[in-house]
């Protein structure tokens, strides 16, 4: 559909032929000028499973307005939910803290729409509102001949209940799990992170996994607070937590320690850190979350301390970093895991212009179609890393 953005008439090139491939399958084959589509379309018990096959058919970097979207009467909706939230409108790019998807119900019945691959949650915009409802995106692009599979699912949900579909759909999907013991916190706040807790405290909360607060007031220099990875570069600090872990270890056999992460943002005063691995805002700055009162002293920042933003990705000094910090906690300071903050989430900017390309995003001039400048998904180029920690962490026996 072309939603709100040209006339929705398409090219006079355009073919389209569909068949069907057995039983509850479907096939679309379409094409034009520029690209092809290949749909398949699978109907199951529950919902109904469509794979869209994208293919850049010109020798030129190709920008594609996509949605997927279902035209209803006006005033037809009794109720709708972005990510989620309650009430029409438009979520353009999916907001950090909800699932992508969107569920609008009339007097009869209830549809619920996902994004089911890494691209199109990512890139998601979610609307209800003029006359229609659905989602789509505004930034995918494909390098000259390339191809890509957006997938994405409807869930038709009789009862009209939201979370009859979003408990179908982590059913279908497998996505219900266990949790083998309680995770809390055992500092109450960043203060008096350096506490062993009483065992009555361990008792009545029936922990297994014990976690400290971010690393404020770091031994090193209390004007600083790390709330990443800079540990690594503060041997006053991680010997004060190889401590804390001996005694709280001595206190409650068996319990596993962590401490919070937020891995992208790093304290230093030296932007070039990771000269590699900088996320780069679009008007081509380094991105910082600044030196925030109460993480930081007056002095420190005035000195140039911040927490500068960066990424993991295969072959940069920060996945170096990344990989470096399971070591220096586990085997020398001695805990178990981390309780990460923001583990895919892209703190200080979730897209980076810093020449990297993703192979999938751009910005899309919407009254042009065409491309005008080329970005990359930090979520995507950190994925592949963000793995890796998490499997070097699991198969030294830590948590997540």
């Amino acid at each position: 559909s072309a939603c709100d953005e040209g006339d929705g008439q398409g090219e006079e090139s355009w073919k389209v032929k569909a068949k069907g491939t057995g039983a509850n399958r479907y096939e679309v084959e379409a094409g034009g000028s520029f690209y092809t589509i290949h749909r398949k379309i699978e109907v199951f018990a529950t919902h109904v499973y469509v794979k869209d096959t994208f293919t850049n058919t010109t020798d030129k970097d190709l920008g594609l307005l996509i949605y997927n979207e279902m035209p209803v009467k006006d005033k037809q909706f009794t109720s709708c939910r972005l990510a989620g939230y309650e009430g029409p409108g438009r979520m353009v790019e999916m907001p950090h803290h909800g699932g992508a998807s969107v569920f609008v119900t009339d007097k009869n019945t209830g549809i619920g729409m996902l994004p089911m691959d890494d691209v199109y949650i990512i890139q998601s915009v979610l609307y209800a509102e003029g006359g229609t409802a659905g989602m789509g995106t505004r930034k995918f692009a494909l390098a000259p001949k390339k191809s890509y599979t957006l997938e994405w699912a409807v869930y038709p949900t009789g009862s009209g209940d939201y979370y009859d579909f979003i408990n179908t759909f982590r059913k279908v999907e497998g996505r219900i799990g266990t949790v083998d013991g309680a995770p809390g916190f055992i500092t109450y706040t960043p203060k008096n992170r350096r506490q062993v807790p009483t065992k009555d405290y361990i008792k009545k909360r029936a922990l297994k996994y014990a976690l400290i607060t971010n690393l404020a007031g770091l031994a090193d220099n209390p004007g600083l607070s790390d709330e990443g990875i800079a540990f690594i570069d503060f041997p006053k600090e991680r010997e004060l937590l190889r401590r804390q872990a001996a005694a709280i270890h001595a206190k409650h056999p068996g319990i596993k320690i962590g401490f919070h992460i937020a891995h992208s943002l790093y304290c230093t005063t030296n932007p070039d850190r990771f000269a590699d691995s900088k996320v780069i805002t679009a008007s081509g700055k380094h991105a910082n979350r600044g030196a925030p009162a109460g993480y930081f002293s007056r002095k420190c920042a005035d000195e140039g301390w911040r927490w500068y933003v960066y990424y993991p990705t295969p072959g940069n000094a920060f996945h170096d970093a990344m990989m470096r910090s399971v070591d220096v906690l586990m085997d020398e300071i001695g805990m178990e895991g981390a309780f990460m903050d923001g583990f895919l989430l892209g703190y200080g900017g979730r897209w980076t212009y810093d020449g990297r390309w993703d192979g999938h995003s751009a910005e899309i001039d919407l009254k042009t179609k065409t491309i005008k400048r080329k970005l990359a998904s930090v979520l995507l180029l950190s994925q592949p890393s963000m793995i890796q920690f998490a499997r070097k962490m699991h198969n030294k026996g830590g948590f997540i």
